[in-house]
């Protein structure tokens, strides 16, 4: 059912979102930062967020996937690429925020297959259904 479908897809971006506050609220609080400015100067710190980032979207494509029932992966890489596609818009918005042009782009990379790997999980959790 479509219904499902767009449920889920609506669930998992939420999901893989508080997942990504939650990073970016510890972030400040170790740093003693606000928006982790000081964090996305560090290239070790920005490539254990963009790790963090890919389990967080993985995550929300297995949340898709639950919520859907069918065609579990087809919707969780929509969730995925609607991710993928805000990712871009922000990145245009804040022009250069000081984040490096290559945090972006592995970002927006990994979203749709970090996306494809949750649903995929969740396919293999409960087969049908």
């Amino acid at each position: 059912m479509i219904v499902r479908g767009v449920i889920g897809v609506v669930a998992g971006l939420a999901t893989l979102s508080g997942l990504l506050f939650a990073m970016g609220w510890m972030v400040d609080a170790i740093f003693g930062t606000a928006g982790g400015a000081a964090f996305m100067r560090n290239t070790p710190a920005m490539v254990l967020w963009l790790v963090w980032e890919a389990a967080s979207v993985a995550a929300g494509g297995f949340v898709t996937a639950s919520i859907a029932r069918q065609q579990r992966i087809r919707h969780a890489v929509a969730m995925g690429a609607v991710q993928a596609l805000m990712t871009l818009g922000a990145m245009f918005s804040v022009g250069d925020a000081g984040s490096p042009l290559w945090f972006w782009l592995v970002g927006i990379g990994s979203m749709v297959p970090a996306a494809w790997c949750g649903g995929a999980m969740r396919r293999r959790a409960a087969p049908a259904g």
